[in-house]
């Protein structure tokens, strides 16, 4: 038991240190001016990933900017397809007066 719970803390770590590498800084600017990145699964992905350009281009297909192999935490012997895009300008509601 206490090997595998540190074979998934190694997982997470290397995960987080991946992530802080190739995500941009968060008390930078981003492209909408928040500096915050959305990073998601690849729904359309098949199989483990192995192939930066395959992982990019199913990414690009769902409307993300770029697309890459991670570990995955739970099965570190099967890297998944993560997808990175800048967050979406907040939408500012307006109040009208009647």
């Amino acid at each position: 038991m206490a090997s595998s719970l540190c074979k998934i803390t190694a997982a997470m770590a290397a995960c987080i240190f991946l992530l802080a590498l190739v995500l941009p800084p968060c008390s930078g600017q981003g492209s909408n001016g928040s500096g915050c990145t959305e990073v998601a699964r690849s729904k359309t992905f098949q199989g483990d990933c192995h192939s930066y350009s395959g992982c990019a281009h199913a990414c690009r297909g769902e409307g993300y900017t770029e697309g890459y192999c991670f570990t995955d935490i739970a099965d570190p012997d099967h890297p998944v397809c993560m997808c990175a895009s800048p967050c979406p300008p907040a939408t500012t509601t307006r109040k009208t007066s009647s």
